[in-house]
């Protein structure tokens, strides 16, 4: 019987892995210049596409080569996910309150596979032009207001999201990949249960 509930609680494991991972799958937050003045925010949808359910995000940049000019949502995104952000908060070297959600009007926008959907636009002007080989605009995942909802699952910030570049004119977003650990933990767990049950027999 002991035996029995371990067995289930190690393929629950298992199982709530796969669905993390699937659910991650490999869309992206993207921040893109080409002359780190003018920063476009995107999302690239997985091979599968997505649902943007709704998006609240902060941002932080170098005071010392630009300073924040506007935000502009893409007011024409899709009537299912109008945008909520359209008068950002501005604080020296910080962004916040840049989002959008379905407000009621369906559970989000269905992003097909691949697809780069257009968010909005944050402009600077600038003050220096040190190339130090770092992303000058970048998400704030350290924010506690930080947060995006894709296909039904919350992720918040720093606990479930990770820098994937950062770099001159680009930064970008992903969620945390499930560590190779709980997949081992649990293969090794069914091995234990294996030996176990040869020695009873």
């Amino acid at each position: 019987m002991k035996m029995k509930k371990i067995a289930v609680l190690v393929f629950s494991m298992l199982f709530a892995g796969v669905g993390f991972a699937n659910a991650a799958a490999d869309w992206t937050f993207n921040l893109e210049s080409t002359d780190n003045l003018s920063w476009d925010l995107t999302f690239v949808a997985g091979d599968e596409g997505n649902i943007i359910n709704f998006y609240f995000m902060d941002f932080q940049y170098d005071i010392q080569e630009v300073a924040y000019t506007a935000y502009t949502p893409n007011y024409t995104l899709y009537g299912d996910l109008p945008p909520l952000g359209s008068v950002a908060n501005e604080d020296e070297g910080y962004i916040t309150n840049v989002s959008g959600a379905a407000l009621g009007l369906g559970n989000g926008y269905n992003a097909a596979a691949d697809e780069v959907v257009d968010l909005g636009t944050i402009t600077f002007s600038e003050i220096s032009s040190i190339a130090d080989g770092l992303a000058d605009v970048n998400f704030w995942l350290e924010s506690n207001d930080f947060g995006v909802k894709i296909d039904d699952i919350l992720y918040a910030g720093n606990a479930e999201m990770e820098y994937v570049v950062n770099q001159e004119g680009n930064a970008q977003v992903a969620p945390v990949p499930v560590p190779a650990a709980v997949w081992l933990m649990g293969s090794g767990l069914i091995g234990l249960m294996g030996v176990r049950r040869r020695k009873i027999g």
